[in-house]
């Protein structure tokens, strides 16, 4: 599987929110908007945005998004707009992106990193611990991040 790292996400924001942490914010307005669609060419995302972002810088957001690995460019036919198509659905880049964060916190930190983990989830969201606890009570300590344990619930 590609990995946002591969994909050259290579920055980390610790004080953005969301997927501001690894995109500019006008980069996550775009992806956003891509993402809502499907699939988008420069002008459809730029109405999407309001018109308030040139078209031009539009384009060189999203063709930096391409060279990213984020979004792939669909040649149109003559005459038309490229369609620009998201890789990977936002729910699958942000599984990834989460599991690549917490792999690189949990072997830099260790038992420091899991501690917080369980610190954070109880300050934050106790339901979603309970549900954790449950899931390590049914499977034990191995294997990876139960499917369950999302917060909307839907599983994987």
């Amino acid at each position: 599987m590609v990995t946002p790292e591969d994909r050259g996400l290579r920055v980390f924001r610790l004080a953005e929110r969301g997927l501001r942490r690894v995109f500019g914010s006008l980069e996550e307005r775009v992806m956003s908007a891509v993402w809502a669609r499907g699939r988008a060419t420069i002008a459809e995302v730029q109405q999407a945005l309001g018109g308030d972002v040139s078209f031009n810088t539009v384009m060189t957001v999203m063709n930096r998004l391409v060279a990213k690995g984020v979004l792939k460019r669909q040649a149109a036919a003559e005459g038309r707009a490229s369609v620009y198509i998201p890789v990977t659905d936002r729910r699958t880049f942000q599984r990834t992106l989460t599991r690549k964060v917490s792999r690189g916190l949990i072997e830099d930190f260790g038992e420091d990193a899991v501690v917080q983990f369980v610190d954070v989830l109880e300050e934050v969201d106790p339901e979603l611990l309970r549900k954790l606890r449950e899931r390590l009570e049914r499977e034990g300590t191995k294997g990876s991040a139960p499917a369950d344990v999302h917060r909307d619930g839907a599983g994987s």
